[in-house]
């Protein structure tokens, strides 16, 4: 076994320092010591280095030295060890109790020179911790413990690995000779990438064994000043020209880095001439790309609207010349940037240029594909002449191996059409209480009977039709989420929707006037009993731990869910004052009526049961943030982050691993599909569908992923034909390996 010297720079870190040190002392490695340095720091942290050193002497080494920044740090720890690896764990940051013993059985097992691994981030005002695998998936995904060796294609992958030093084992030989810049922050990318360049051998450890603050005041994370471009430029500096020699790809990662940097000026608080003098200096890093011009093009993009400016900047005789015109753009702005601010800022002008945007990116898109499919799924669709949907994501249209779908004769769109249920090609009911985003809420009972609401000409109710003898059998109300064994349903008003939510509501009864709270709300309808009660009280609702914006407000209720054991259900309140719409998350208990908040920030849109305690959905969490959160009966919240979602979608649980969802059209008008995989945090593109410009508000085609009983398939609406259909995609394919 190999000793591992753990490195602690240390400076103005006194509040976190202990956690730091108790988890390094804890690790189950046999041969590792801890040098703590404390770099002048003129706060209390020699107390806690003294306190531990004496406490645990054979592991702790406390240095005290002048300041002289984080490179300088390094320097003395790397210097000062006499141990064969090296790790960095920064002092408001924390290791797992196995962090190395695991990183160094990889480096051993796979014969590696490096080990890099994930990491959870944590936030400093909450319990939230959020796993991050440390690698930019849009440049390659890494896989655990394989080994990447240089010249492959895939150790490409590696410069696009987050360069800061959490769960990074260095071979100490590899990284004694560096020379690191004092008295600047960033120093680490020296460390990573210096070694990346000549390093042979690299594994990856997908397991998070370290734990970074990245919220701190303070962190150069988080906070960004003039002297952090100036960080940057000397860094980079450094690693050019320490790195003698490197593959083509090293020096594309850095011509990348100095475009990062380049466009993190315009958010310094500076004045112009400030400004100025930072792009002057970031451009200084130009001249050493001119020589490794040849490496950096084969990586360009080709179709991307700066290659020109680009290509031009390593031109030696262009750089200059292409330099003033960014730097023009950036301090003074373009003729076209000048313009849409002005026009921006005129109301009336604003206006038609909202106009001329909306309409300009669908005479853009009517010219492309309508449909852009991943190579791995196949897709099929009903062929008629009508138009055809299903509704929600929240049940499959296709089980037993039947598919259930609405049907309208006509492409005309209006609410006062007799809608068809169809299985399959045969018309087995038809209904008039329905709406395109939810259909007739028809879901499956079993193998023989489908159920939907009904308008009877009085009331609306739900029948139960049996698919192939086409009996029927009618209930005393409507269904909203069908338990999932099937003995009850839970309900609302419709009219209550059609008035506060056209998208969602039936229209055959008059709806203007709304209940009184203490009447409306959720229901219950027994299905054994066909008994349909009041269970809990719009009045109840609001009184359940109220907020004062709720004075006075209009509520209702939205999205009930049942859980998949049919012991509770979710379910938005929705409440709007002023014109301004609030949202929370309740769970309701159905044994014992109980009420619980697992979400209150105001914003709460669509959510999925993973199992009977967790769900997941897309809302605006306790940190602040709108983005996809997974929630736990007692209201805990961890965030779930992906480049790729970016906005609200409708999720769907696959076998509690894999979670389907889709986007809004974007700005080329078309709505995506993904299939996330939450295990390896992956996703994959299954489609893009095109949406029509008449397709808007409560016309709108939202894609609602449904998946098959089976697991094996995907149904979703689409419009991408120029009508609605219900497509179809398998995905035994892309699932195949990974179930």
């Amino acid at each position: 076994m190999n000793k591992i010297s753990i490195i602690v720079p240390t400076y103005n870190v006194e509040k976190y320092l202990a956690k730091c040190l108790d988890s390094l002392v804890a690790q189950d490695y046999d041969d590792f010591d801890v040098l703590v340095i404390n770099d002048g720091s003129p706060f209390g942290e020699q107390k806690i280095i003294d306190e531990y050193a004496l406490k645990y002497s054979n592991i702790i080494k406390g240095y005290k030295k002048e300041n002289g920044g984080y490179g300088s740090v390094l320097e003395l720890g790397i210097k000062e060890s006499d141990a064969d690896f090296i790790l960095i764990c920064d002092p408001d940051d924390y290791l797992a109790p196995n962090a190395l013993s695991t990183l160094y059985r990889y480096l051993k097992e796979t014969g590696a020179d490096l080990v890099v691994g994930a990491k959870n981030l944590v936030f400093s005002d909450n319990d939230e911790v959020k796993y991050d695998k440390s690698f930019n998936s849009d440049f390659g995904t890494l896989i655990d413990h394989h080994l990447y060796e240089k010249g492959s294609k895939e150790f490409e992958t590696l410069y696009f690995l987050e360069p800061s030093p959490h769960a990074k084992l260095y071979k100490r030989e590899m990284v004694k000779d560096l020379v690191f810049p004092h008295h600047v922050s960033y120093t680490d990318n020296l460390l990573y990438f210096c070694t990346l360049a000549k390093t042979q051998k690299v594994t990856y450890c997908k397991e998070a064994l370290s734990y970074y603050l990245i919220d701190r005041v303070g962190n150069t994370r988080t906070d960004l000043k003039p002297k952090v471009i100036d960080a940057w430029v000397t860094v980079f500096k450094n690693i050019l020209n320490q790195v003698k020699e490197a593959d083509d790809i090293f020096y594309y990662r850095m011509f990348e880095g100095f475009y990062s940097i380049f466009y993190k000026v315009e958010q310094i608080n500076a004045e112009r001439e400030g400004r100025i003098a930072k792009y002057n200096e970031v451009y200084e890093l130009v001249p050493l790309f001119f020589k490794h011009k040849e490496s950096i093009v084969k990586y360009l993009d080709a179709n991307n609207n700066i290659y020109k400016q680009q290509i031009n900047l390593l031109d030696e005789t262009k750089s200059a010349k292409t330099y003033q015109k960014m730097l023009k753009a950036k301090v003074d702005g373009t003729l076209k940037g000048n313009v849409k601010k002005m026009v921006m800022e005129n109301k009336a002008l604003s206006k038609l240029y909202e106009h001329y945007h909306f309409y300009a990116k669908y005479l853009y898109a009517r010219k492309k594909n309508k449909i852009d499919l991943n190579n791995d799924v196949e897709m099929l669709m009903p062929n008629d002449d009508g138009t055809n949907f299903f509704g929600y994501y929240d049940k499959p249209c296709k089980a037993y191996g039947h598919f259930v779908y609405h049907h309208l004769d006509s492409s005309s769109l209006s609410f006062d059409q007799e809608v068809k249920i169809m299985v399959d090609d045969k018309v087995v009911s038809k209904t008039r209480a329905w709406n395109f985003q939810q259909g007739a809420m028809t879901s499956w009972l079993d193998e023989k009977h489908i159920i939907h609401n009904y308008f009877d000409g009085k009331k609306y109710c739900a029948k139960k039709v049996n698919i192939d003898t086409l009996e029927s059998e009618t209930y005393v109300g409507p269904i909203y989420s069908l338990s999932k064994n099937k003995n009850f349903a839970l309900s609302l008003n419709f009219s209550r929707l059609a008035k506060l939510r056209p998208d969602y509501g039936y229209f055959n009864l008059p709806y203007q006037n709304l209940k009184d709270d203490k009447e409306d709300g959720i229901f219950y309808l027994d299905l054994e009993k066909n008994e349909m009660r009041l269970l809990m009280s719009l009045e109840m609702i609001k009184n359940f731990e109220a907020k004062e914006n709720m004075k006075g407000a209009i509520h209702k209720v939205n999205h009930i869910d049942i859980s998949p054991n049919s012991d509770k259900a979710i379910f938005l309140h929705r409440w709007y004052l002023n014109n301004i719409k609030y949202t929370r998350l309740l769970c309701l208990n159905l044994q014992d009526l109980s009420l619980k908040v697992l979400a209150d920030n105001d914003m709460v849109s669509h959510m999925a049961w993973v199992n009977n305690d967790l769900v997941f959905g897309y809302l605006k969490g306790q940190c602040g943030k709108d983005a996809y959160y997974y929630i736990d009966m007692n209201g805990k919240q961890t965030i779930f982050e992906h480049p790729l979602l970016i906005d609200d979608g409708h999720p769907t649980i696959v076998n509690e691993r894999y979670i389907i969802t889709d986007t809004y059209p974007d700005y080329t008008c078309k709505s995506k599909l993904y299939l996330i995989d939450t295990k390896t945090k992956e996703i994959i593109t299954l489609g893009s569908f095109y949406s029509g410009m008449k397709y808007q508000g409560v016309l709108r085609c939202d894609l609602h992923p449904r998946v098959d009983d089976d697991h094996q398939g995907v149904s979703f609406d689409s419009v991408a034909s120029g009508k609605r259909e219900v497509y179809h995609l398998t995905l035994d394919k892309i699932l195949k390996d990974r179930l």
